[in-house]
């Protein structure tokens, strides 16, 4: 039983699956942080870890990467 020579035998053509991008970036949405109060506790000498457990002592959860990134000027502020 040979299937190059058949005649009778079709493929199924299947059309491929796309998704719609909702959001212009991947990953979590920005959250709206007090950039003010981590400049201050900055200036006072606070570091980034010490910042980041004060503001989860606040109710915000934040990692103290953020807050370096922030403190340098590579996180967007929206």
């Amino acid at each position: 039983m040979s299937t190059l020579t058949d005649k009778k035998i079709e493929v199924d053509k299947l059309k491929a699956v796309t998704h719609k991008v909702t959001r212009e970036r991947p990953g979590p949405k920005l959250k709206a942080l007090p950039v003010e109060k981590i400049n201050q506790w900055a200036g006072e000498g606070m570091g980034s870890k010490a910042i980041a457990a004060r503001l989860k002592g606040e109710g915000i959860e934040v990692s103290y990467k953020t807050i370096q990134r922030i403190l340098k000027g590579e996180r967007l502020l929206v």
